[in-house]
């Protein structure tokens, strides 16, 4: 056999998998392997692109996947196709993971040996097959569609004028700080002596803490211009301020 679905033969220079005692070969793969890889296209009803001129998608049966992959494999390893090889469904459900790395080991150990493998019914097959275990994996339902970062990664930010109480890993920004670190900071800490000369194109945000010392007065912070939402007096809030940029308060 020299080509099956216009896939030919062709030499790999990609290394084979390796297992205890040695490594991989494409003989290596039983038909137990393949006939999980076809069960699971079966049952999770992955769909391939239709390669007549007609543009569409339609799903292979299990045996006409089984039957692709076996004879793909016998193309590689230059054996005969088994002309009595009757399909045997595999006991399911399997791990979805255990199918992933079925996928990902007939990649390698038959398409890196088979010419126009990319594009071809055969790929599309086991790249459908991936994904649908992919989705299957344990907590992938549960993970957020878009990701950004732990708002608890993000640092704390002071704003401040001269006076600038120490307290351990909080930076200090001018008044005239940044709207872009004002925006991703975990928390901002303002000083009340700082409060009127925050510009005022920054953004309203949660998590403002004005600062000012035991004697000072505090000026209005809730004329919603910048969403300030505690007091703080200095030097009472120092434990909670030291845990705050720490990562610890709230």
């Amino acid at each position: 056999m020299s080509s099956v679905d216009g896939i030919h033969l062709v030499g790999s220079t990609n290394p084979p998998p390796t297992l205890k005692g040695g490594s991989l070969m494409p003989e290596d793969l039983s038909i137990d392997h393949v006939e999980l890889l076809s069960t699971a296209a079966s049952r999770w009803q992955v769909a391939v692109p239709d390669p007549s001129p007609v543009p569409g998608l339609f799903r292979l049966s299990a045996d006409q996947a089984a039957a692709l992959l076996l004879a793909l494999k016998a193309m590689v390893t230059g054996s005969a196709v088994d002309a009595g090889y009757v399909f045997n469904a595999v006991d399911w459900p399997q791990p979805p993971v255990q199918v992933l790395k079925a996928v990902h080991a007939y990649e390698h150990l038959c398409g890196n040996h088979l010419h126009a493998w990319t594009g071809s019914v055969a790929q599309h097959l086991l790249a459908a097959v991936a994904r649908a275990a992919m989705e299957r994996l344990p907590g992938y339902s549960d993970a957020s569609w878009v990701w950004h970062r732990s708002a608890a990664a993000a640092p704390v930010i002071g704003v401040a004028g001269p006076w600038q109480p120490q307290i351990p890993g909080l930076e200090w920004f001018g008044p005239d700080v940044d709207p872009q670190s004002w925006l991703a900071a975990r928390a901002v800490v303002v000083t009340a002596e700082s409060w009127e000369l925050l510009p005022p194109t920054l953004a309203d945000r949660d998590d403002v803490y004005v600062l000012a010392g035991a004697s000072d007065d505090f000026p209005d912070v809730w004329d919603g211009s910048v969403g300030a939402t505690y007091r703080l007096t200095w030097p009472l809030c120092e434990a909670f301020l030291t845990e705050l940029v720490a990562g610890g308060g709230s």
